[in-house]
């Protein structure tokens, strides 16, 4: 039997946490994909119709603050570059993130333009054909050269197309950074951009087997002294660069690349803060994603990745005063990857990768650390018969191409919330990818968001083993910090089985949450349960 259903209120109720902007940590709605009006657009238009935009954004804006939620991550720059009249993935309207701002400027939350990009225009003149992939005139250019000695013909998984060092690279770039800055700095809800460094991103090295151009080795030589003996006139000479430095001076090359990336990316940083003092620069590394081999890596594994692809998590906090540092984490490649993950060392690591202490090695530099659970979705046509369709109605029309993507259930949803706090601090926590990543987990994650969020967005220390007494699991973690002549303070079980410990806290301490007062004595949490406190309010 097929049951059809009428949605009769679609009011939601808010979660009751604090707006963007309000000093408190923030939890981000965060679309990889362009996709959002899939998910709160209409069956005729998904969204991007003009006129339906005040609906779209209205209907996205309730949902956000019915889960929590207070900024809203999504592509000002895609796969091609710049979405807008030209380049139209999803067919956005044009002006599709002033509708954005417009709508949460009077709504309380925020708004983040990622730039998700891979591809620009090439200079005239410049033609990559069967021909230049390997002949050696790419080198010059912006075409990124790889460690084969080719030039990048790839997509996900390898290394940028285009060289993050090149001057036109980098103005095609700030180019398009500062047109989004533009657009969005007369708005209180634009509250920055967003880095989102895929391995194939043109906005960094992406990995060591990417930046073999004759004139990154020129100036690696000019800035360290360090002379390539190889190469010479070799039409494939990036493979003999590649293997000598990786071989003779790994150490020195990859603390070189660093230094590019990193003055780009303060030069962000600048502009950013020209416009407005609040604005913030977010670099979020997508490094989990990368696994090859056959045998497990190493406890740093992450660390080496984020490095290798430009990333020095020390010298960006000492040098961009208005970062965001993430960690993206992706849960279910587990399950997306499946049998082709080959030996069970390697599946196990995978298993553990996304809650192991060496994942979140970069926050431990951050003075606003961040992390972001990416949703793995399956692109495919799952209940169809190739050819037909599955249901034949007057009323449906079936979608061809279907998105899926694997949550966790009940209690359980709350695992990749908690276990970072296991191991550090956090002062942002964002989730998405195509679908609305939150959606089915809101009963457990809404009573987890008012509690972290009416925390400051500080990062808090470490409190001593004579507050929390009796875990028997090791697995609870409290941390706390005085702020404005206040003290704040949080536990949080970072296990699933339900905890009790004793407390021992100063009188006058509060809930967060519900303003209740709390003293020294037995506490109980819930598995990934988290609960918040003050004194002195």
């Amino acid at each position: 039997a097929v049951r059809l259903y009428r949605v009769r209120d679609a009011t939601l109720t808010s979660a009751g946490t604090p707006g963007a902007g309000a000093g408190r940590r923030s939890f981000v709605a965060y679309n990889e994909d362009c996709s959002i009006g899939y998910d709160f657009g209409t069956v005729r238009t998904k969204g991007y119709d003009r006129d339906e935009l005040k609906t779209m954004t209205e209907r996205c804006a309730a949902y956000m603050k019915y889960v929590g939620e207070d900024i809203l991550a999504y592509p000002g720059c895609w796969s091609q570059g710049r979405i807008g009249e030209d380049y139209n993935p999803r067919n956005h309207a044009p002006d599709y993130l002033e509708a954005w701002y417009c709508t949460f400027d009077r709504e309380g939350l925020g708004v983040m333009p990622t730039l998700n990009w891979h591809n620009i225009d090439l200079p005239p003149g410049v033609h990559v054909t069967r021909d230049s992939l390997s002949d050696g005139s790419l080198h010059s250019t912006p075409v990124n050269i790889l460690s084969s000695g080719r030039a990048n013909t790839g997509w996900h998984g390898t290394p940028p197309n285009y060289n993050i060092l090149h001057p036109y690279t980098r103005k095609t770039i700030l180019r398009e950074f500062d047109r989004l800055v533009a657009e969005g700095a007369p708005h209180p809800s634009f509250k920055g951009i967003c880095l989102h460094l895929t391995a194939h991103s043109i906005l960094w090295w992406g990995s060591i087997d990417g930046g073999y151009n004759d004139y990154c080795v020129k100036a690696f030589t000019k800035a360290t002294g360090v002379k390539v003996p190889v190469g010479a006139d070799d039409p494939l000479r990036g493979r003999a660069y590649a293997d000598w430095l990786k071989a003779n001076a790994r150490d020195a090359w990859v603390r070189w690349r660093c230094s590019v990336v990193t003055s780009f990316f303060e030069e962000l940083g600048k502009r950013l803060r020209a416009r407005r003092s609040d604005l913030k620069l977010w670099v979020n590394c997508y490094t989990t994603s990368l696994l090859d081999g056959d045998r497990a890596p190493g406890a740093d594994h992450i660390a080496r990745l984020n490095l290798e692809a430009g990333v020095d998590g020390a010298a960006l906090q000492e040098r961009i005063p208005n970062l965001i540092l993430c960690q993206s984490v992706i849960p279910a490649d587990y399950r997306w990857r499946g049998a082709g993950l080959g030996s069970d060392e390697l599946r196990r690591f995978q298993l553990e990768l996304p809650t192991a202490a060496g994942t979140f090695d970069l926050l431990r530099y951050a003075d606003d650390p961040w992390v972001n659970q990416h949703d793995r979705y399956w692109e495919s046509a799952i209940g169809k018969t190739p050819g037909k369709a599955s249901l034949s109605c007057d009323w449906l029309s079936e979608c061809k191409w279907r998105v899926t993507t694997i949550n966790p259930s009940g209690r359980h949803a709350l695992r990749h919330f908690a276990e970072p706090l296991r191991h550090t601090d956090i002062t942002g926590m964002a989730k998405g990818g195509f679908l609305i990543g939150t959606y089915g987990m809101e009963d457990v994650l809404v009573p987890f968001m008012r509690a972290y969020r009416a925390l400051p967005a500080v990062v808090m220390r470490d409190l001593t083993a004579k507050c929390v007494q009796g875990d028997a699991s090791g697995l609870v973690r409290l941390r706390g910090e005085k702020i404005d002549g206040k003290a704040y303070f949080y536990a949080v079980n970072t296990g699933f089985e339900p905890a009790k410990f004793t407390l021992r806290i100063p009188p006058g301490a509060k809930d967060l949450v519900t303003g209740a007062p709390v003293v020294s004595g037995e506490m109980s949490l819930d598995g990934y349960e988290l609960r918040s406190f003050a004194i002195g309010l």
